[in-house]
């Protein structure tokens, strides 16, 4: 009986272990692959992932940037109403009794957003009005040469009417950043009112938001 059970117990095992062979090299092979698949998708996620977030970063700035453009252009429309009416007030003043007045500086030099700003020039392309006071008077076809981009944003509003445009300004700290301008003509007068701002205030959320991203 012991001989018959013996060989029968060993089948037995033998194909039991077979079983448990082929179901640990399955579950092996599985694993693999799906670890793989894991990774594949992790992977394409990933990227799926940054093209989208570049895809909405870069969609986003043009948004704000158009955005900020309508801002700046309302400004200096309203900027331009606030200095025709303070000149139609005091019709005896002169350039020379408006640049006098602090009630007028306060006027038509203002804050725009953080990094902006109002002014004023005349027809001839002379500023009048400007945060920096070394560029008072200052007769800005004398930038033709050197900033040839600032330069062909006036020369067109010379003759009285609106523009707009980008152009670089090179700051104190020597480092040169881009700017939006929006010009538009004070009425009744041969003078000018331009709102100027830096393109990176436009952008800014967006710049710290992917930055987190």
């Amino acid at each position: 009986e012991d001989l018959i059970t013996e060989p029968q117990f060993r089948i037995r095992s033998k194909i039991l272990l077979s079983f448990l062979g082929l179901s640990v090299t399955s579950i092996i092979i599985f694993g693999y692959v799906a670890l793989t698949d894991i990774r594949n998708i992790g992977d394409y996620a990933q990227e799926s992932s940054s093209s989208l977030s570049e895809s909405a970063i870069k969609e986003s700035s043009k948004e704000l940037e158009e955005l900020g453009k309508v801002v700046i252009q309302q400004k200096a429309r309203d900027f331009a109403v606030q200095c025709e009416i303070f000149i139609r007030s005091h019709p005896d003043m002169s350039i020379t009794d408006l640049q006098a007045s602090r009630e007028f500086q306060r006027i038509a030099v203002q804050s725009v957003g953080k990094t902006g700003y109002t002014l004023i020039y005349d027809h001839r392309g002379r500023m009048l009005f400007h945060p920096n006071k070394e560029l008072v008077n200052f007769p800005l076809s004398r930038w033709k040469q050197k900033l040839p981009d600032f330069w062909q944003l006036f020369a067109p509003t010379l003759g009285g009417k609106e523009g707009q445009g980008f152009y670089d300004w090179l700051d104190s700290d020597g480092v040169i950043r881009r700017k939006y301008m929006y010009m538009v003509p004070i009425n009744g007068t041969e003078l000018m009112g331009g709102a100027t701002i830096y393109l990176g205030e436009f952008t800014q959320p967006i710049r710290q938001t992917e930055e987190k991203i």
